[in-house]
């Protein structure tokens, strides 16, 4: 019975949500002026809007119902992405600043590494152990995706894998992180519930 319920809710995500991708990929562009943020967007779009298909009422707008995700997803994840980056960006420009010309163009590079690990790393104990207690598939993948912000195509061909691999190890790293670090989210204040 339950097979049959999420294939044709699947069934009829395929016919109605869909048909969208390329419209919401369009406004993904515009938020984030940046492909593999729009496609990251998008990703986390659906994937949502799947989740809670059971509440979308057929017959009513579909597109507006996804941009309304989308823009909620943007607003609440990737503005907070955003201002991080923005704090490890500056962090490395001071730190560079800070260090004598002469100093070997390798040790520069990997300062920035270990300047991006460190504020990752560094966020809190919780989250060094909820990586920690993930696969070394996934979590490799999720901090070459979100905290060192190598592309897709970076990835791949780092680890010699399809780009198709890369996007489903993330997703599927992702909501285990998210699954791992649901209480302490709710302890430090922060909405665990999607859209």
């Amino acid at each position: 019975m339950s097979n049959a319920l999420d294939a044709q809710k699947n069934n009829r995500f395929q016919k109605i949500a869909m048909p969208n991708m390329q419209a919401l990929y369009a406004m993904a562009i515009k938020l984030t002026h940046n492909e593999r943020d729009a496609e990251d967007l998008v990703q986390d779009t659906m994937i949502k809007a799947y989740n809670h298909f059971d509440s979308f009422e057929e017959g009513t707008n579909c597109r507006a119902w996804l941009f309304r995700i989308l823009t909620n997803t943007f607003i609440n994840k990737y503005r907070r992405k955003q201002r991080e980056r923005i704090y490890i960006e500056n962090t490395i420009i001071e730190t560079k600043n800070n260090i004598q010309s002469n100093s070997p163009e390798n040790e520069l590079s990997t300062l920035e590494t270990e300047i991006k690990r460190s504020f990752f790393y560094g966020l809190s104990d919780e989250v060094l152990s909820a990586l920690n207690s993930t696969s070394e598939d996934f979590k490799s993948i999720v901090v070459m995706a979100d905290v060192e912000d190598k592309s897709y195509k970076e990835i791949a061909d780092y680890l010699h894998i399809p780009i198709g691999t890369v996007m489903s190890r993330l997703c599927r790293g992702r909501r285990l992180l998210r699954n791992l670090l649901t209480g302490y989210a709710k302890k430090c204040g922060y909405t665990t519930h999607d859209s």
